[in-house]
């Protein structure tokens, strides 16, 4: 996955979430998270913009009217502490 890769992906999870597809939001996201995490093939500014981009997208499950996407988002927070 190239950074580029990556903001097409967070436009489709993004998306996936606004029309209620929570849980392919939440696939996308953990592959996104995961691929922050290891920080390869971006800059330090690019990392730092997509790790923003990526926990926001996972605070919106804050008011996720789906209790179990809600958790399972939760879980994902656990990769940034």
């Amino acid at each position: 996955m190239t950074y580029d890769d990556a903001l097409q992906f967070m436009h489709i999870a993004e998306n996936a979430y606004r029309v209620g597809a929570y849980t392919e939001a939440l696939e996308v996201l953990t592959r996104l998270a995961h691929y922050v995490k290891r920080g390869e093939g971006m800059t330090p500014e690019q990392c730092a913009t997509l790790t923003r981009r990526v926990r926001n997208a996972i605070a919106e499950f804050s008011t996720c009217p789906d209790e179990c996407a809600w958790e399972m988002a939760c879980e994902l927070t656990s990769l940034f502490e």
